[in-house]
Formats: C-alpha cells, sequence, structure tokens
C-alpha cells in the first residue's frame, strides 16, 4: 500500500491517503494517461493514481514514494496548506 511505501523509505506512517485520477498540480496529466507498470511476469500492471499524503508530523519534500519511484513516478511534493 501507499501507506507501507512511505514506511518503507523511511517517513512516517500517513494518517491519511486520498487517490484522485487528476492532480492538484496544474498541468499535470490525469492518471490514466501515464503508461503502466509492469507488477509481475505475468502481465498484471498497476495502475497510477494521484495521491494526497497526510502526515501528523512535517515531511520535508520533495519525496520519492512507490514502485515506479526508480522511472519517474511517485513525485511527491509539499503542497501549501495555506490557502
Amino acid at each position: 500500500s501507499m501507506k507501507d511505501a512511505c514506511e518503507h523509505i523511511g517517513l512516517p506512517r500517513p494518517t491519511e491517503l486520498l487517490l484522485h485520477p487528476t492532480s492538484l498540480v496544474q498541468g499535470i496529466p490525469i492518471s490514466r494517461e501515464f503508461a503502466r507498470i509492469p507488477r509481475n511476469r505475468n502481465g498484471g500492471q498497476r495502475r497510477h493514481a494521484h495521491a494526497v499524503i497526510i502526515f501528523d508530523q512535517p515531511v520535508r519534500g520533495p519525496v520519492m514514494i512507490g514502485a515506479g519511484r526508480f522511472r519517474g513516478y511517485g513525485l511527491c511534493r509539499p503542497v501549501d496548506n495555506e490557502g
């Protein structure tokens, strides 16, 4: 899970995780426009989603999370929570 992926790279476990087909960052394509990542040799594939990850303590970003982080996917950056 995405929460496990955060812990795997040394981040605290998120308190909330919101998945969406669209990004909060303007100009980013919707998730289904990204090529899927092979899950295994049997032909399974991982789907993409944009995520809002909420922690109960500050996390410095940007960070790379998830199975696709070595392929350029999974970039997370702080979102301004002032507005």
